[in-house]
């Protein structure tokens, strides 16, 4: 029992989201600025290259689901044993994903130029998908209200979403391994222990 304790953390849970971030971001940003340059000239003749760029991005969203099954399931997770457990697990990483966000926006409106120019860049290797996911809001005019209620939930969900499918991954992969151990205990093919005086 305090093994599992021990797995399953608050700080273990965070460093496992952030560890994976980083890798899903530093994979895939190399790969989206080669594709970038390809995209951008099919982007002249054909409306198709909006579609393969928001599958993209999907792609790398659902990485995060993935991600968070295994680590559960590798980590031998267990479930959040609280409501409250389960929704701090969540809310830490986009706290500090919408803290950075912050720091762009208030760097950029203080005319802190440098700061919010330098925070913005390094979002490009620590967190592709997000940035990803703001850019193609930005250049297809979906998000952009002129500073409206459309920027600010953009950049709510570019910071709230991979920490809250990795999240919903690794509840899932820990149910799993849980049902799977405990379907295992009680599989009636498997060899019982006898019981004395039998």
């Amino acid at each position: 029992m305090n093994q599992g304790k021990l797995r399953t953390t608050q700080t273990r849970r965070f460093c496992a989201f952030a560890l994976n971030h980083f890798l899903i971001s530093v994979v895939s940003a190399p790969l989206g600025l080669l594709l970038f340059v390809g995209w951008v000239e099919l982007l002249e003749t054909t409306e198709a290259a909006w579609w393969i760029a928001i599958a993209f991005d999907a792609c790398l969203m659902l990485a995060y689901a993935l991600a968070g099954a295994w680590v559960a399931r590798k980590q031998r997770w267990e479930p959040p044993r609280s409501i409250w457990a389960a929704l701090w697990s969540l809310v830490a990483p986009m706290l500090v994903a919408w803290a950075w966000e912050a720091l762009v926006l208030v760097g950029a409106d203080l005319e802190w130029l440098t700061l919010s120019y330098y925070a913005l860049m390094l979002a490009v290797p620590l967190a592709f998908p997000s940035f990803l996911f703001v850019l193609l809001g930005l250049m297809g005019g979906i998000w952009w209200g002129e500073g409206g209620w459309e920027f600010y939930l953009m950049a709510f969900l570019a910071g709230g979403l991979p920490p809250l499918l990795f999240w919903l991954g690794s509840l899932w992969g820990a149910k799993n391994r849980r049902e799977g151990e405990d379907g295992t205990k009680k599989d009636p093919s498997l060899p019982q222990k006898r019981e004395e005086g039998s």
